[in-house]
């Protein structure tokens, strides 16, 4: 059923990578069956754009066809087709034995791993494969993906709680955290469709935490840790420069009292392991990899909700990064830009002059400030402050360079946050202290 399902999808895609699309999952248990709804549905009207290349239905006969081979599809997977005036689907349900052993079946049930769920998802192998055979349709597909849905939708008598749930991206570690509503009887679960279309190969399931004492180590999906004036260099990254991985163990170590520093967020340079955990009584600590860690600090500044620090026995602490939490913005990217100057104005004051780096790539055709999110979210447009330390000036406290700037969440909504880096003047050669591996 599954593979007849995956068919479905793959010869209904083929049809219009333009159509606008919606994919609907259920997955509920009664008694000892499972019982498992699929939907899909296309848009007559993006269907008859493709077909006719205007901006209105038109080709009756062409819809009719259409309509005839979702009927067909259904016919062949043993499910119904439906058509309204607006759409056209095919709706699938199979109803499982919980106690199964029917490989294919087993395939098309959610397992319980430890404190996790894993939750199979409707497989786009074949159908990513199909649109990157031309590069046309693989831009339309782009274009559409970001506009399509996948709703999950799974009952409590299932997962009974649930934490957080996220895509994985396996071959990287990347993690995609997706939003989850609680409706009372079921978790209502929002799939972004890109990562799904992007990694067909390698994003196969939902995972979904159940533990009561877990939350969310990240509101943002996949930021990336490595900063911009040290480890910038996209060929050096890798799993470990996820550090909001789930499964990181987190660890609370108390001692003395200690006393702030004197740096960003109540830290400052050179900061041992012992220092930074003696703060206050004790700070909650994260190690991530390598000499990274995920940090609660003794200071914490409203604009930013996570914090990571990078300390080694030799240097102790050189480096920290903040990530802002998420902001939804307008198109011409108002709200993220309003914060953006809101931190800026008392970093300016501090610690002066500094530069403004606003630009796009000039190759991007999308250049109006109407298209200012689109821009960003392709990674086409920049929107950065840096200041660097004149020598030997006592306000910057060590602080070699700073960074503030935006990012897109990611690349399929209009959601962003802010960013902020501070390097110190000993991390280079904690740097240095990484080519001796080489």
């Amino acid at each position: 059923m599954k593979k007849i399902f995956v068919l479905a999808v793959t010869i209904l895609m083929s049809f219009s990578l333009m159509s606008c699309f919606e994919f609907v999952q259920s997955i509920s248990l009664e008694g000892e069956s499972y019982h498992i709804k699929r939907q899909i549905s296309f848009s007559k009207y993006f269907l008859s754009m493709i077909m006719s290349g205007e901006s209105a239905p038109s080709d009756a006969l062409s819809l009719k066809e259409f309509e005839a081979e979702f009927d067909n599809l259904a016919e062949t997977m043993g499910a119904e087709s439906f058509h309204t005036p607006s759409e056209s689907g095919i709706i699938s349900t199979m109803t499982i034995n919980r106690n199964t052993q029917v490989e294919e079946e087993l395939a098309s049930l959610p397992r319980k791993d430890g404190t996790k769920f894993i939750i199979p998802l409707i497989d786009m192998t074949e159908t990513a494969e199909k649109a990157q055979t031309n590069w046309n349709s693989l831009s339309m597909a782009y274009m559409f993906l970001t506009t399509a849905e996948y709703q999950l939708t799974i009952g409590k008598e299932i997962v009974p709680h649930i934490s957080y749930a996220y895509l994985i991206e396996q071959n990287s570690n990347e993690q995609y955290f997706v939003d989850v509503a609680d409706d009372g009887k079921n978790y209502l679960i929002e799939i972004p469709v890109m990562p799904l279309f992007e990694h067909p190969d390698t994003i196969s399931s939902l995972i979904v935490e159940t533990d009561l004492n877990k939350t969310n180590p990240m509101e943002q999906a996949h930021h990336e840790d490595q900063p911009i004036g040290l480890l910038g260099n996209e060929s050096e990254e890798s799993a470990a420069d996820n550090f909001a991985h789930p499964m990181t163990a987190t660890t609370r170590i108390h001692s003395g009292e200690g006393k702030t520093g004197n740096g960003p967020f109540g830290l400052e340079q050179g900061m041992s392991h012992e220092d930074i955990s003696s703060i206050g009584g004790g700070v909650q600590l994260s190690h991530i990899d390598d000499d990274r860690y995920l940090v609660i600090p003794p200071k914490s500044h409203p604009s930013f909700g996570q914090y990571v620090v990078w300390l080694n026995e030799h240097q102790g602490l050189y480096y920290i990064k903040a990530t802002g939490t998420t902001i939804k913005s307008s198109d011409y990217g108002t709200e993220l830009k309003r914060e953006f100057h809101n931190v800026l104005a008392p970093l300016e004051k501090k610690y002066g002059k500094f530069t403004l780096i606003d630009t796009i790539a000039p190759d991007f055709v999308l250049s109006d400030q109407q298209y200012w999110m689109y821009a960003l979210r392709n990674g086409a447009r920049t929107y950065q402050a840096h200041w660097e330390a004149p020598d030997n000036n006592p306000k910057y406290n060590n602080i070699e360079e700073i960074w503030l700037g935006i990012e897109s969440k990611n690349s399929y909504s209009d959601e962003g946050y802010i960013w902020i880096e501070y390097k110190f003047s000993n991390a280079d050669e904690a740097r240095d202290s990484f080519d001796d591996i080489l």
